[in-house]
């Protein structure tokens, strides 16, 4: 582990995760540690994680990225304090536009719809849904039964 990225989503991750990537790192952003790591997390939200378990699911990834590490970062850093902290940041008001935009997009018309449907219908959807679920409720202590689809904007 040498890079930890700690900022918000919509703060520029995705083009810090290209860089990295670009730098020759191995990168696991939201999708590789959602399918990825799941175990790992999974262990993080039920409290039974250990600091062999975080250096074993971690020792041969280089940099992580958005999803879980932003509320677990602070663990991972103790198991492996020779990794750099990256904090992406963004003004609030631009930062807020753009993740009501995102959410507009995939959540409203007849996109969400079918996105609905495939979440919470098929199998990845639906562990999908439950692995957001748990990142929204842990992270930022919301409790709703579907927060993916709770959104009031």
């Amino acid at each position: 582990m040498k890079v930890i990225c700690v900022g918000f989503w919509k703060t520029g991750t995705k083009s810090m995760s290209k860089a990295l990537t670009d730098l020759g790192y191995n990168v696991y952003d939201y999708a590789e540690q959602s399918f990825l790591l799941r175990s790992l997390w999974d262990k993080f939200f039920d409290g039974t994680v250990t600091d062999d378990d975080i250096y074993q699911a971690l020792k041969d990834v280089d940099a992580l990225i958005d999803g879980p590490t932003i509320v677990f970062w602070e663990e991972i850093y103790r198991v492996f304090p020779e990794a750099k902290i990256i904090i992406t940041m963004r003004d609030e008001d631009k930062w807020w536009k753009s993740l009501k935009g995102m959410n507009d997009k995939f959540y409203s018309g007849s996109r969400a719809a079918i996105l609905k449907y495939l979440l919470l219908t098929t199998p990845t959807g639906y562990s999908f849904t439950k692995f957001g679920n748990k990142i929204v409720r842990y992270g930022f202590g919301l409790e709703a039964d579907n927060i993916i689809f709770s959104f009031s904007w």
